[in-house]
């Protein structure tokens, strides 16, 4: 049987809900809604919004960041967008998580720690 491969979570992320693949629910104890999402390349990131936000518009938002990732790496290797086209993408998307009233957190990049 294969086993299939569970991305490593961050310590505080121990007591987090997954509600679907690569977006969670982080525990709060002051109760903030806070979301994380795990993105396939190993890295994360959280926000916190002041309400409730829709599985339908994390996702909407984690497939848009994981997109940009994509697109990011894609003009590393030479190929894809332009940096332009892609500066545009990212404020569009941050646009977008300001409109929900999101406050995004620090993001830990461990990819781009080992350069």
């Amino acid at each position: 049987m294969s086993e299939r491969k569970r991305t490593k979570l961050p310590p505080e992320w121990q007591k987090a809900k997954s509600l679907t693949r690569g977006i969670y629910r982080l525990h709060t104890p002051d109760g903030k809604y806070r979301y994380g999402f795990a993105f396939p390349d190993g890295t994360f990131t959280s926000f916190s919004s002041k309400h409730p936000i829709s599985l339908e518009d994390l996702k909407l938002h984690y497939r848009a960041e994981v997109r940009g990732r994509r697109d990011q790496e894609m003009m590393r290797k030479g190929l894809g967008p332009t940096l332009e086209e892609i500066e545009r993408a990212k404020k569009r998307r941050w646009e977008k998580f300001k409109r929900l009233g999101l406050v995004l957190e620090q993001e830990e990049d461990a990819a781009l720690l080992d350069d």
